[in-house]
């Protein structure tokens, strides 16, 4: 998913470089190397990927840890609370009969 997502702002900042500077790029379309372009546009979506890819992986595991963390709390919490129940409910049933 974070593949499609990067790919997609990687596209939208492209296509937004390329409507600021059409006026250049038209001017300079017939004397551009077309093939040395692509190349470096490559070149460019592979590390902004990379970089993504890294960014969201290290955003993940942080947000993973911290949902883990408070799920822990929240369990030990829970715990607590039905030992309450039990001696609330021992109190109050009769031990004789």
């Amino acid at each position: 998913m974070a593949f499609f997502c990067g790919t997609a702002v990687f596209g939208m900042g492209l296509l937004m470089w390329g409507v600021c500077h059409t006026d250049k790029l038209m001017q300079q379309l017939n004397d551009m190397d077309l093939i040395a372009l692509g190349t470096t546009i490559l070149v460019r979506y592979l590390f902004f990927l990379i970089v993504y890819l890294i960014a969201v992986e290290i955003y993940a595991n942080v947000f993973y840890a911290a949902g883990r963390k408070s799920m822990k709390r929240q369990y030990r919490r829970l715990k607590h609370l039905g030992r309450l129940y039990d001696e609330q409910e021992n109190r109050t049933t009769p031990t004789g009969h």
